[in-house]
């Protein structure tokens, strides 16, 4: 059961990295990845002088992967098993943040070492915020925390795009207002 979650939940966040690839088409004499028009071509007896291979790659304006860890009063019990979350996903990872009543950037260094910097509360506006000011295209919030983000920034997001999987510790409930960006996820299926 427990590997079967864990399964699961790497399943919805490469669909989550996915979304920020597209497809294009190169011409070559060489058929690495044909199209389907190339293969009827190929099956009716007509090979084509050159096959348009399809492959994917990372769109041109690629911000990274942005990871907001909350770091409330209560972050502590759930340490090792965000830690080994990030270490997963730290070749996708461009920054990490911490948040709490206010947003600070740190390194996957610091994190392991402990060095947390926090105000005890929990602000989502302030990750909106820093998510809009960076330009983020996608971004990962780990949180047990309860909170809000206003209805403008809520907008902003929404017209830029913005991509968001929300992985939740603690007691936490899927209905906050990350939801509306993306999957939800509880740790405990993560580390399965």
């Amino acid at each position: 059961m427990e590997q079967e979650l864990s399964h699961q939940w790497k399943k919805k966040l490469d669909r989550f990295k996915e979304e920020f690839r597209q497809r294009h088409s190169i011409v070559s004499p060489i058929p690495l990845y044909p199209s389907k028009k190339d293969l009827v071509l190929v099956a009716s007896g007509l090979p084509p002088v050159y096959f348009h291979n399809k492959l994917n790659r990372p769109r041109q304006k690629n911000h990274g992967l942005a990871i907001y860890l909350d770091v409330s009063g209560s972050v502590n019990d759930s340490l090792p098993e965000i830690l080994g979350i990030l270490r997963r996903l730290q070749n996708e990872v461009t920054s990490v943040y911490q948040f709490s009543n206010q947003v600070v950037e740190t390194s996957m260094r610091e994190l392991t070492r402990g060095r947390i910097a926090t105000t005890y509360g929990t602000s989502f506006d302030a990750v909106a915020r820093s998510i809009l000011d960076n330009a983020f295209e996608k971004a990962v919030v780990l949180t047990d925390g309860f909170s809000n983000i206003e209805s403008e920034l809520q907008k902003q997001m929404k017209g830029k795009g913005v991509k968001i999987l929300t992985i939740l510790f603690g007691g936490a409930s899927e209905k906050n207002d990350f939801a509306q960006f993306g999957e939800v996820i509880h740790l405990k299926d993560a580390v399965g």
